[in-house]
């Protein structure tokens, strides 16, 4: 179980470094990553507010000592999502391979909180 909030902690500060990311992309790492800086701010805001919700979620998560199993699946297949778009993106050339390498951790939590419900699931039955 640590690991599981230690894993939502982890989570919680990428996703909000990410928040930061989309609402200012010209500046700090969003220069270093190649991030699109001609990005209408209507989107850029949207994307920051979804992800700022995210961290929120996560640090929640975090802070419990029971996760909620929904939860975390919901949280799961949003970072598979946010995965399988950077990588599609990147492999059609339309981001570049830092934008991408910054985004690989959240296939990485997807993969473990998946596989943390599946055997969580399995030890009930």
């Amino acid at each position: 179980m640590q690991r599981m909030n230690q894993s939502l902690w982890a989570a919680a500060l990428s996703t909000g470094n990410g928040a930061l990311l989309f609402l200012l992309p010209e500046i700090g790492m969003g220069r270093l990553l190649h991030m699109p800086t001609s990005v209408p701010m209507l989107y850029s805001l949207l994307v920051a507010y979804i992800l700022l919700v995210f961290t929120i979620i996560y640090f929640w998560q975090a802070s419990k000592t029971n996760i909620d199993p929904a939860i975390l699946f919901f949280c799961a297949l949003g970072k598979a999502g946010a995965f399988v778009i950077a990588m599609t993106l990147w492999l059609t050339n339309h981001i570049a391979g830092t934008v991408f390498a910054a985004m690989f951790l959240d296939g990485v939590f997807a993969a473990y909180w998946l596989l943390y419900l599946w055997q969580h699931r399995r030890s009930k039955h």
